[in-house]
C-alpha cells in the first residue's frame, strides 16, 4: 500500500510538471516595451494587464521600461528582428507577439486579441535582457569623464560674474578681516547648494521629460544656445581684449546686480557674528537664483550633456557628476576668500582677474566648442 502511495505521488509529479511545462510551451509571450514618461502607455498598460489577468493560462506578459539601458537596448535587437520600420523605431508602447509587432496604443488595443487567439503555431521570438550589454549607450555615459565635469566647473568658477559679487561681498565686511575667511565660506556654502538644487531640478525636470520629443528639441535647442554663447564669448573676447569692458555682454543685468549689492549691504548691520555667519548663507543661497543668468551658461550644458549621455539607471552616477560640477564650481570662490583673509587686498586680486578676463573668455569659447562637439557626438 506505502509503496503504491508513493508511485502514485511520483506519477502525479511527473504528470503535472509535464502539463505545467507543455502549457507554457503553448502560452502566448507578449514582449511589451514602455516608458513612464508615456501618456499612451499609461493607457495601455492597464489593458494589457488585464489581458494577461483573464487569460493567465494562455498569456505572459513581459513588460520593459526603455528608461533602462538594458531594456532600451534589447528593444533595439527586437526592432531588429521584427524589421520595424524605421518611422516605428524608438516608439513606445509597442508590443511584439508571434511574428508581427503593434506600434501605438490604437493598433494595440485593435488587433492584439485577434493575434492572440489566432489558431497557429507561431511563437514569439525571445531575447534574454540580462545578456543584453549596454553597447554604445553606456560608452556615451562613459565618456563624460569625472575630470572633464571636474574641468568645467572649475573654469566656470572664474566667471568674472561671480567672481565680481563674491569680491563685493569681501569688500563690505574686510573690516571683520578676524571672521571674514568664515562668512565668505557660508557665502559660497549657500551658492553650492542653490546651483546643486538648480542642477538636480533641472535634471529632474528634463530626465522625467518625454523622451520620444527631448531628442531633438535638446539637440538642437542646444546647439542654437552653443552658437548664442560663442558668438557672444567671442565679442566679449574682442572687447576684454581694448578693454572695453563696459562692452561686456555676458554679465548679470544691471538690476539684479544692484538688488544683489543691496542684499549684501543690508547684511553690515548685523553685529552679532553668528547670525551674521548664517545670513551670509542664506544671501549666498540666494544670490546663486540671480547668478545662474550668467554663471548657469557652462553649467547648462553640463547638466543636459549628461542627460543626453544617461539614464535613470545611473542617476546616482549623474547625481555625483552634478555634485563634482558644482564643488569645483566654488573652490576659486574659496581660494579668493582665502587669499584675501591672509591679508591681500581686494583691489590687487580685482586687479589680477580683471587682465585674466581675455584668458578666461578664450577658455569659455573653447569650452563651447567642445560642448557642441559632444551634443554632435551623443546624437
Amino acid at each position: 500500500m506505502r509503496k503504491l502511495l508513493i508511485f502514485t505521488i511520483i506519477f502525479y509529479f511527473i504528470y503535472c510538471n509535464v502539463v505545467i511545462c507543455f502549457a507554457n510551451n503553448k502560452r502566448t509571450i507578449i514582449i511589451y516595451f514602455y516608458s513612464t514618461t508615456c501618456s499612451s502607455c499609461n493607457k495601455i498598460n492597464s489593458f494589457l494587464e488585464s489581458i494577461a489577468e483573464s487569460n493567465k493560462n494562455a498569456v505572459e506578459l513581459r513588460k520593459y521600461n526603455i528608461i533602462n539601458i538594458r531594456n532600451k537596448n534589447l528593444l533595439a535587437k527586437y526592432n531588429e528582428a521584427y524589421q520595424v520600420i524605421k518611422e516605428d523605431e524608438n516608439i513606445v508602447p509597442i508590443v511584439f507577439i508571434k511574428n508581427e509587432y503593434l506600434s501605438g496604443a490604437n493598433e494595440i488595443e485593435k488587433k492584439l486579441n485577434t493575434i492572440i487567439y489566432n489558431e497557429d503555431e507561431l511563437k514569439t521570438i525571445e531575447f534574454n535582457s540580462s545578456e543584453i550589454g549596454y553597447s554604445s549607450e553606456y560608452d556615451k555615459f562613459r565618456s563624460v569623464k569625472l575630470f572633464t565635469v571636474f574641468g568645467s566647473g572649475l573654469i566656470n568658477g572664474f566667471n568674472p560674474c561671480s567672481l565680481s559679487m563674491m569680491l563685493f561681498f569681501i569688500s563690505i565686511f574686510i573690516t571683520k578681516r578676524k571672521n571674514i575667511f568664515f562668512m565668505s565660506c557660508a557665502f559660497v556654502i549657500g551658492k553650492f547648494f542653490a546651483f546643486l538644487i538648480l542642477g538636480l531640478f533641472l535634471y529632474k525636470v528634463i530626465e522625467s521629460t518625454n523622451i520620444l520629443w527631448l531628442h531633438n528639441v535638446t539637440k538642437y535647442g542646444m546647439l542654437v544656445l552653443m552658437s548664442i554663447l560663442l558668438v557672444l564669448n567671442f565679442k566679449d573676447f574682442l572687447a576684454a581684449k581694448k578693454e572695453q569692458y563696459n562692452k561686456i555682454s555676458l554679465q548679470l543685468p544691471t538690476k539684479i546686480r544692484k538688488f544683489n549689492h543691496y542684499i549684501i549691504k543690508r547684511l553690515s548691520n548685523i553685529v552679532d557674528i553668528n547670525v551674521l555667519i548664517l545670513c551670509s548663507f542664506s544671501v549666498g543661497f540666494f544670490i546663486a537664483f540671480g547668478e545662474f543668468l550668467c554663471t548657469g551658461q557652462v553649467y547648462l550644458a553640463t547638466i543636459v550633456t549628461i542627460i543626453n549621455s544617461n539614464v535613470k539607471v545611473y542617476e546616482d552616477t549623474a547625481i555625483l557628476y552634478l555634485l563634482v560640477y558644482t564643488f569645483a564650481f566654488v573652490i576659486p570662490l574659496i581660494g579668493i576668500s582665502y587669499i584675501i583673509y591672509k591679508g591681500k587686498e581686494i583691489f590687487e586680486v580685482s586687479e589680477v582677474i580683471r587682465e585674466r578676463l581675455v584668458f578666461i573668455k578664450i577658455i569659455n569659447i573653447i569650452l563651447f566648442l567642445a560642448y557642441t562637439c559632444i551634443i554632435l557626438r551623443f546624437y
